[in-house]
C-alpha cells in the first residue's frame, strides 16, 4: 500500500501482523481496552417469569 500511495509513510506503525494470537490478544488489550478504559459487558440474565432459558 506504500508503494501505491495508497497510505500515508508514516501509516504502517498502525498495523500488525502477526500469526501470534497472544500478541494480537495483547495488542487489542494494550490499544483498545486499556487506552479507552472498556470493561466486560455484563450479561444480561433471563427472565425466569417469562420462561426465558439460559
Amino acid at each position: 500500500m506504500k508503494s501505491n500511495a495508497t497510505i500515508s509513510v508514516d501509516d504502517p506503525h498502525l498495523f500488525l501482523v502477526t500469526d501470534s494470537i497472544e500478541k494480537a490478544v495483547a495488542l487489542i488489550v494494550e490499544k483498545s481496552i486499556k487506552q479507552y478504559g472498556l470493561r466486560p459487558e455484563n450479561k444480561v440474565k433471563p427472565f425466569k417469569w417469562l420462561f426465558e432459558r439460559k
